[in-house]
């Protein structure tokens, strides 16, 4: 399937208009993220490795993007910690520009929400840094422990234990190789 833009201004806009606690802007680079690296779905994003886990320059102006053009509501999150993004005035007309593309995807979408819907930011740079080098390491797919050592060595805020809890998680959803 050839992406558009399109598709990817829809998929930003239909994740923002779903039931995602603590939609902020890290949370939507890793929703973006998983859905690209596990279910292979075809948006125009490469991801890079950054302070959060992966995260991609261009996926960041499209949020801006799509805020400016009013399909995307940002506000500060009242907490003080980030922001809070919701669907914008003209999120509908972004989401009908792409309608046969959520459809296709639709499944894979749902799948992605429901696994992540209900972890904050941090549980998310855990989990997406896990799958990120579970993708780049090729030496460490075969070898949990090489990989859990990478994530403490790139992460050490996380405790090992805390790291093999996740990498349980998304092994038992299929997403790791």
């Amino acid at each position: 399937m050839q992406t558009t833009p399109w598709h990817n201004y829809a998929l930003i806009t239909h994740l923002a208009g779903k039931n995602i606690s603590n939609l902020g802007k890290t949370k939507l680079q890793k929703l973006v993220f998983f859905l690209k690296a596990v279910k292979n779905i075809p948006v125009d994003y490469g991801y890079r490795f950054y302070t959060y886990g992966p995260y991609c320059d261009e996926l960041s102006g499209d949020i801006s993007y799509l805020e400016a053009v009013k399909a995307l509501d940002i506000s500060s999150d009242i907490n003080g910690f980030g922001f809070v993004i919701r669907e914008g005035k003209k999120s509908e007309f972004m989401k009908n520009k792409a309608k046969d593309f959520l459809a296709k995807f639709e499944n894979d979408i749902n799948d992605i929400i429901e696994k992540f819907k209900n972890k904050n930011a941090n549980e998310m740079e855990l989990l997406s840094t896990i799958v990120y080098l579970n993708k780049r390491e090729e030496v460490c797919r075969a070898n949990k422990r090489c990989l859990v050592e990478k994530i403490k060595e790139l992460k050490p805020h996380f405790s090992l234990s805390k790291i093999e809890s996740g990498i349980e998680e998304l092994s038992s959803f299929g997403y790791l190789d």
